[in-house]
């Protein structure tokens, strides 16, 4: 797996060996990138159930100012770290290994994040309580990329804002929602 644009684009991340991750598609990526167009400049990245990195990443070469990486494998969490060095950009990471909902919970979770990535595993029906947990957290979130499997597109309250962009990509599907 790559990054596809920016200043480390053609950059390659790797993953532990025979552990659970599911890297996201390049075609998926560069649509859900595309459609965010100029947020991640600037930007505090949250990126949940982080797995490799690779959407924290692709935000940091496109410019965000900083990307906390929360994974809860420790060996994971380790590639990630591993990752960072390799690309040079560990002064601007956070990288923590915790469950992301008690990271969430925590006063970490009381931050405030430019962009939220959540790329929760499929099988968990994690993206609903995602999403709810977002609803909550009130403005200091404005911008939650939600990625799910097509088949089980997540709950989401009628009270909150519709999907400023969705797309699908064979199993996998993303929805970007803004704040007003």
């Amino acid at each position: 797996m790559r990054l596809i644009a920016g200043t480390l684009k053609g950059r390659r991340l790797s993953a532990p060996a025979g552990r659970k991750v599911r890297p996201t598609g390049e075609r998926l990526k560069e649509s859900l990138f595309s459609a965010l167009g100029g947020l991640c400049r600037g930007a505090s990245v949250l990126d949940l159930f982080a797995g490799s990195g690779n959407l924290g990443f692709e935000a940091l070469s496109r410019g965000a100012a900083l990307a906390t990486f929360v994974e809860k494998d420790r060996a994971v969490w380790r590639c990630l770290n591993a990752n960072a060095a390799a690309l040079g950009v560990e002064a601007n990471c956070r990288i923590i290994c915790a469950e992301a909902f008690a990271f969430i919970a925590g006063p970490a979770g009381e931050t405030g994040y430019s962009l939220i990535f959540a790329d929760p595993p499929f099988d968990s029906g994690f993206a609903g309580r995602v999403y709810s947990w977002w609803l909550e957290s009130g403005a200091r979130n404005p911008v939650l990329v939600l990625q799910y499997p097509s088949s089980e597109p997540p709950t989401t309250d009628q009270a909150g804002p519709a999907p400023l962009k969705s797309a699908t990509f064979g199993e996998s599907s993303y929805s970007i929602f803004l704040r007003e």
